[in-house]
């Protein structure tokens, strides 16, 4: 791309036409430098929102599975409640006979 002619150094001297293929080149060379890093970012970005994604759901499922136990663990203990209950009311009523009989 460079000519023939030489400066008092000998080194080659570019011309414009030269200097704008280089121009044109380095354009074109930053442009798809452009293009790759926005796939490449794009990319980046879907798989951190899939991995977002599969982390959630790890969560939810787990958190269901809790909380599944804890229902059943918390439906017990209200049984076990309404029986005390029952028993308790039961007690006041016998006690309550007793003391009229006196």
């Amino acid at each position: 791309m460079l000519n023939d002619m030489a400066d008092d150094n000998g080194n080659s001297v570019a011309t414009k036409a030269d200097v704008a293929g280089l121009r044109a080149e380095l354009k074109a060379d930053i442009q798809s430098l452009r293009t790759a890093t926005k796939a490449d970012i794009e990319s980046a970005k879907m798989e951190t929102f899939e991995r977002i994604e599969r982390s959630e759901t790890t969560l939810l499922k787990e958190f269901r599975k809790w909380s599944s136990r804890n229902d059943a663990q918390l439906k017990l203990h209200g049984a076990r409640d309404i029986s005390y209950d029952q028993r308790i009311t039961l007690l006041e009523e016998r006690v309550a006979e007793l003391e009229e009989h006196r």
